[in-house]
């Protein structure tokens, strides 16, 4: 009906969409439609079951902005639903990544105001949020719906289609006054999960000893940003310099991260340096520094482990 003194009134948009409320939209229209199927299933009354059919139109993208209330749902769905695991933001920054690393498939998005806007943003909670209430009506409704006009219609094979691989691990870095500034990443996402077992494999060339150091054990790593003992107050693990190739005179640090719980990024700023001559070292020499500059960028050359096995990267050649 159309009372307007009832506050269950239902004021269409000048598309014809009924509104309850501006916050989350759909799902009042996805419930109304629900009892709509309802009413019809007991009363035998069509005009109701056609009505929901009509508005759940609307929803799947015939509207004003052509636009699909319904996550994955057409060639312009709503891609950006407020919901963090369908986000999968690495440090909790809503627009960073941009676009979601999943597909929130069959989430039903706040909708649209009384004028047919809608805003499809992350950020926005009442254009774009997601929720449990949201779905069961529109649950429902499609429900209601395949009853009396689904006939026919077969389940889609082998949906949702499977997410592209990624890699997980791999480490950004750049060299800048011959500080090397490394980002660890564990960016698993099939399913997140945290790696107790990871480290980076820093690997220098010898040639330089000479210049900076008479022995080895003068060569020392100094840090100067540890996220790690930021988040935890205890440093990552150094351990080095150690012999990789004797025939090469290459050597290497290892950075461990073994025995924290690692997911998403860690930054470690540091420099190698000796007592002789603590500004000496040229990083820009060292394998691990090849193709590095002052922007940050991903390097092949600073290699991941996880226990113990390579995961990311490339190693020097061996003899």
């Amino acid at each position: 009906h159309e009372d307007t003194n009832d506050t269950n009134y239902l004021a269409p948009t000048p598309a014809g969409f009924k509104v309850l409320s501006i916050w989350g939209s759909a799902r009042y229209n996805a419930t109304a439609q629900l009892c709509a199927l309802m009413y019809s299933t007991y009363t035998g009354r069509t005009d109701f079951a056609d009505w929901a059919r009509g508005q759940m139109d609307y929803i799947m993208g015939k509207n004003p902005l052509n636009r699909s209330y319904i996550v994955g749902f057409g060639a312009n769905a709503a891609s950006r639903p407020h919901h963090r695991a369908a986000h999968g933001s690495f440090n909790d920054n809503l627009f960073d990544p941009i676009d979601h690393h999943h597909i929130l498939w069959g989430g039903l998005v706040g909708g649209p105001d009384p004028q047919d806007h809608h805003t499809d943003a992350i950020d926005d909670f009442i254009y774009n949020e997601v929720a449990i209430d949201y779905n069961a009506g529109l649950v429902g409704a499609l429900a209601g719906l395949y009853i009396y006009y689904g006939q026919g219609q077969k389940i889609l094979e082998d949906f949702p289609p499977a997410e592209p691989e990624v890699d997980q691990y791999f480490v950004e870095a750049m060299e800048n006054d011959r500080h090397i500034t490394l980002i660890l990443h564990n960016d698993s996402i099939h399913p997140p999960h945290f790696e107790r077992n990871i480290k980076v494999r820093y690997f220098f060339n010898s040639d330089q000893l000479q210049a900076v150091s008479k022995t080895f054990e003068d060569i020392a790593v100094q840090i100067f940003i540890d996220e790690q003992k930021t988040i935890s107050e205890e440093a990552v693990a150094v351990r080095g310099p150690l012999i990789w190739n004797v025939r090469t005179g290459m050597y290497y640090y290892d950075f461990d991260w073994s025995g924290y719980d690692i997911w998403g990024r860690r930054t470690l700023e540091f420099a190698l340096t000796s007592a002789t001559n603590p500004q000496g070292w040229d990083p820009k020499n060292d394998w691990s520094c090849q193709d590095l500059t002052s922007t940050q960028k991903l390097t092949p050359y600073i290699p991941v482990y996880l226990n113990g096995q390579l995961a990311y990267g490339e190693e020097p050649p061996t003899p």
